[in-house]
């Protein structure tokens, strides 16, 4: 081989060699560039896979990241691939290959030059061509290849390759990690799609709308809603609820145009829009009334779809609406016809505006209907038209008095005022003298239009009329207004003057019997039967005015009712006059037919004639007055007081109108406010006489004259408490379970209390207050009696009896020092009598013998033990004891018998205890049973639950029957537990069960707290106090 060609085969290796030492610095370099971008990658993955960052964190990342990778990639490529050229390669060669020293280099950087080149530099051609021979030749042993790079360059490929198979494999095979790589290189892609959608896009005002969100990929714990309003800032936010895989939420009653966006994580949707659609609106109401020209009325305008007019009158009715209508219309009905088919009347639109007029003929309720251009209606709305008619006018009269009795000479100045709303025509005033025919005393014709207020007055001389006593005038007053379909007549209500004497001579009366002072009024009742037809004639007299229009027949019915006891009231005063010989029966007895007549005539449907007769009635009743009271007068006064008790008895008929039986507790309680009334009157006796009773040089009560003037109001009280006695002991004498003692006691009260009344009636007021005491007293013992009696319970009646020993033994008990003066003792006070006290022992004894005697199977134990106490009491021989003359200044005796009447007291506790506390326990458990099934019937709700209901409820009624409280449960809830088991049923159930608790807790009361109240803390056996204590505590607080 030539030299030339050595050279150039040197050259040709040299280069080779260099190339591939560089290529494999560079391709190293790569790798690892390959190796840092992956693992650079992979870490930002990781850390949005944990974390989920942001976009920005992601950026800065990467950014950071590529920044590191470039300067990575200068330092292991960019930098080899200048760095590795010849002359790096040859030193790199020279210091692998020692004995090549610097040849290498000199031949790489010379031998290549042109000759010329290497002459300009002053380098010898020849001597580079040698060089390069001889390195050529040195070379050629020499292994070149051990100094590439090689394992460096596949470790690092290697690497690479493995770095990035990682990459590929984690992203193909796990979505989520390809998402997060995604994510690392900046894509716009989430690990978790949510998607959210309304259930309408378009809704109307108040509507439900439901969203719904799902979710795919990542799964979220939770989806909040984030909702707002259309133009609001703040977003207002509520988690939705998961069900069946996705998630929702209700937005209830829309009002407004509203936004919304689901949020799962760092994820949210696009903002969506649910359209409201608002239906019309009201924004403001006018109606103007125009009335009928005749009432002189203007214009009334009215800010309101409700108004008011009169009948006839032209409404003109006027809506804005928030947006123009295409359509609108009202829809009439009327109240009075439901079931009608309401009228539709269109309206006329301007713009916003629907108008429309109407004529009022009746009430009117009716509604707008409209729509807009996107067929949205209007709100529901409602208004109310009250249509008024024409008001009859009003007349009173100012004077004279509604009662009025003046002498046959009177001068009866009359004045009555018309009013009406819109004018009047005529206004006048007629009277009637007995049953003759009318007169008008004064009538006005009215011109001026609309006048509305107008006044007739005019003097009635009554001296032309040449009246007795026996004769009544009879008077109305009456208006007409300006109606246009005939004039509305008014009229007032008839009056009556009563004429009495033109004079009254008073006089001294010489025996001592005979009522002091001018003629007295014995019948009183017959003023008031007298008043009464005057208000059943002005009663007929109205119906017959109303039948014209609509006749009512239980008016009528009512109006005969009471014309027929009137007349039975009248029968029964002429009988009694008949039965005494005094004259007025006979004309009484014309009253009473004419009664009956009118009422066969109101029950014909004749109320013309009816009013004619009633008026006859009502002459001869007046006439009938007169007679009888001036018949009385001249009666001897055992006659005349027969006739004051006869008149008390029936007028308390005429103010207690129910005669049916009272129960003893009833009667109880009336005979204790009659004591207290006795007392009253006692505290009017003690007190000075009225002004214008005492007759002049100050005579005794008993003789001194009576005014008309001074009316004793110990007197009135007295004869209403007689009359109210008398009308008790006739209810007594049919009560069941009244005592043959009892039933004396208030005839005996009711005999002192009308002896009483008649004793004030002669003014003998002294022996008054004896009869008032004594009725008082026995008004008072009888009460107690009667209460005891009443005790449903028998241990109720023996702790009555309980009560009445120890008031005895109270009563007996001898005074603590009669004789010692001072604030400690009476001084020389009377001691008080026993007959008190006697009186109460017989009360005792009669309890006690009518307990015994019970024959009611819950009573039996009761009964026993009374007989035994009555018969070891000897109550009889008590009773003498206290009646003897002397006993109750004798204070060994009456310590005797106040220690044996306390004894019995402590007896009857003892049996009483030994009586309530089964009868308690018992009440309490069917307390407890009835609260029980109260609640159970209010949760009851299906079938089966009244089936137990009802097994349980019958159960609950036959343990009250058992126990002899039956009457607590009524027959409605009997029937309701045997029917089918309705809503009505159950209802009437539950009523009946809280009404039964109710009773049984008033039960246990009596029990409980009034026997507290007199006998302390110990009223039962102490084994039953936490007993009492829980009732105690329940009946207190209203708990259950």
């Amino acid at each position: 081989m030539s030299a030339t060609e050595l050279r150039r085969s040197f050259r040709r290796q040299f280069r080779a060699v260099a190339r591939q030492i560089w290529s494999l610095r560079v391709l190293r370099g790569a790798a690892l560039t390959v190796v840092a971008t992956a693992a650079l990658l992979a870490l930002v993955a990781a850390a949005d896979y944990t974390l989920e960052l942001s976009w920005a964190v992601r950026a800065a990342a990467l950014g950071v990241g590529v920044i590191g990778v470039a300067v990575l990639a200068a330092r292991w490529v960019v930098w080899p691939a200048r760095e590795w050229n010849r002359e790096r390669v040859a030193a790199e060669l020279e210091g692998l290959f020692p004995r090549l020293g610097q040849r290498l280099r000199t031949a790489a950087e010379l031998g290549a030059r042109p000759a010329a080149e290497l002459a300009q530099a002053g380098v010898s051609p020849a001597l580079v061509a040698a060089l390069e021979e001889e390195t050529a030749e040195k070379v050629k042993p020499l292994p070149f290849q051990a100094a590439l790079p090689v394992r460096p360059a596949l470790l690092a490929g290697f690497a690479a390759l493995v770095c990035v198979a990682a990459v590929v494999a984690g992203a193909v095979g796990l979505p989520e990690w390809r998402t997060a790589m995604k994510r690392a290189a900046l894509a716009p892609t989430t690990y978790t799609t949510l998607t959210a959608s309304a259930s309408a896009d378009a809704v109307d005002e108040n509507a439900d709308v439901e969203i719904r969100a799902t979710q795919s990929g990542r799964a979220r714990a939770e989806v909040v809603l984030h909702v707002r309003e259309a133009g609001d800032t703040e977003w207002r936010q509520e988690t939705m609820e998961a069900v069946d895989g996705a998630f929702t939420a209700k937005l209830s009653r829309l009002r407004a145009t509203t936004e919304f966006y689901a949020a799962a994580g760092p994820e949210k949707t696009a903002v969506q829009t649910i359209v409201v659609r608002h239906a019309l609106k009201i924004i403001s109401a006018r109606a103007e009334v125009a009335s009928p020209a005749y009432t002189g009325v203007p214009v009334a305008s009215v800010e309101s779809g409700t108004f008011s007019g009169l009948v006839g009158s032209v409404a003109k009715v006027r809506f804005q609406l928030d947006r123009a209508p295409v359509s609108a219309e009202l829809v009439l009905r009327n109240p009075a016809k439901p079931k009608d088919a309401p009228q539709r009347v269109p309206l006329t639109l301007d713009g916003k505006l629907a108008s429309t007029e109407l004529r009022l003929t009746t009430d009117l309720e009716y509604s707008v209907e409209a729509r807009d251009a996107d067929n949205m209606p209007l709100v529901p709305n409602r208004f109310r038209v009250r249509v008024t008619a024409d008001q009859p006018p009003a007349v009173t009269f100012d004077t004279p008095g509604e009662n009025m009795e003046v002498h046959t000479l009177a001068e009866v100045l009359m004045r009555a005022r018309a009013r009406d709303d819109f004018g009047l025509t005529k206004v006048g005033i007629v009277f009637q003298v007995n049953n003759e025919e009318e007169r008008a005393l004064v009538l006005l014709d009215v011109d001026k239009p609309n006048q509305r207020e107008l006044k007739a007055e005019q003097v009635l001389l009554l001296e032309q009329f040449l009246l007795t006593q026996k004769d009544c005038v009879a008077y109305y007053a009456f208006a007409e207004d300006n109606h246009p379909d005939g004039p509305q007549r008014v009229t007032t209500e008839l009056r009556f003057i009563d004429i009495r004497p033109f004079q009254r001579t008073y006089r001294l009366m010489d025996a001592p019997d005979e009522v002091p002072g001018g003629p007295r009024r014995e019948l009183i009742f017959l003023d008031e039967v007298i008043a009464r037809q005057r208000f059943n004639l002005n009663q007929t007299i109205r119906l017959e005015a109303r039948a014209k229009v609509r006749l009512d027949p239980g008016q009528v019915e009512k109006i005969a009712a009471f014309q027929n006891k009137l007349a039975t009231q009248t029968h029964d005063l002429a009988d009694f006059l008949s039965g005494l010989g005094v004259d007025g029966a006979a004309i009484l007895a014309q009253a009473e037919e004419a009664m009956l007549l009118a009422v066969d005539s109101l029950n014909a449907d004749k109320f013309a004639t009816a009013v004619n007769q009633e008026r006859d009635a009502l002459r001869y009743l007046m006439e009938a007055r007169e007679t009888a009271q001036q018949a009385l007068f001249r009666q001897p006064p055992k006659v005349r007081a027969q006739a004051r008790a006869f008149d008390r008895l029936q007028r308390q008929k005429l103010r207690r109108p129910n005669e049916q039986a009272e129960t003893l507790a009833q009667i109880a309680g009336e005979l204790a406010k009659l004591a207290d009334d006795e007392e009253g009157v006692a505290r009017d006796i003690a007190g000075p006489l009225p002004m214008g009773t005492n007759g002049p040089g100050g005579a005794e009560p008993k003789t001194e004259p009576k005014t008309a003037k001074g009316e004793d109001p110990a007197q009135e009280r007295q004869d209403d408490v007689a009359g109210r006695a008398t009308g008790l002991e006739k209810a007594a004498a049919n009560a069941k379970g009244l005592t043959a003692l009892a039933k004396e006691r208030i005839a005996e009260a009711t005999k002192a209390a009308n002896a009483g009344a008649d004793a004030l009636g002669k003014g003998d007021r002294p022996t008054a207050r004896k009869d008032v005491d004594r009725a008082k007293e026995l008004f008072r013992t009888a009460s107690k009696q009667v209460a005891a009696l009443a005790a449903d319970e028998a241990a109720q009646q023996l702790a009555a009896a309980r009560d009445l020993a120890n008031e005895i033994a109270a009563m007996t008990a001898p005074p603590t020092d009669t004789k010692a003066p001072g604030p400690g003792g009476m001084g020389d006070e009377k001691v008080p009598g026993l007959g008190g006290a006697a009186e109460q022992a017989k009360s005792l004894k009669d309890v006690l013998e009518n307990l015994a005697a019970s024959g009611a199977a819950a009573d039996a134990d009761a009964a026993r033990k009374a007989a035994g106490l009555l018969k070891e009491a000897n109550l009889q021989d008590a009773i003498e004891r206290l009646n003897k003359p002397g006993a109750g200044d004798d204070k060994a005796e009456r310590q005797d018998l106040a220690e044996r009447f306390g004894a019995l007291g402590q007896k009857l506790d003892q049996a009483y205890r030994e009586a309530v506390a089964p009868r308690l326990e018992e009440l309490s458990k069917l307390e407890r049973a009835a609260n029980d099934l109260e609640q159970r019937a209010a949760a009851a709700d299906d079938a089966a639950d009244f089936r137990r209901l009802a097994q349980q409820g019958t159960e609950f009624v036959d343990r009250l029957d058992a126990a002899g409280l039956g009457a607590l449960v009524g027959d409605e809830v009997r029937n309701a537990l045997r029917g089918p088991g309705t809503e009505a049923g159950r209802a009437v159930l539950g009523r009946g069960f809280a009404a039964a608790h109710t009773k049984l807790l008033s039960k246990l009361q009596e029990f409980v707290n009034g026997d507290r109240f007199t006998t302390g803390t110990e009223a039962v056996p102490p084994e039953y106090r936490d007993l009492v204590e829980r009732y105690q505590r329940a009946l207190s607080g209203g708990t259950k």
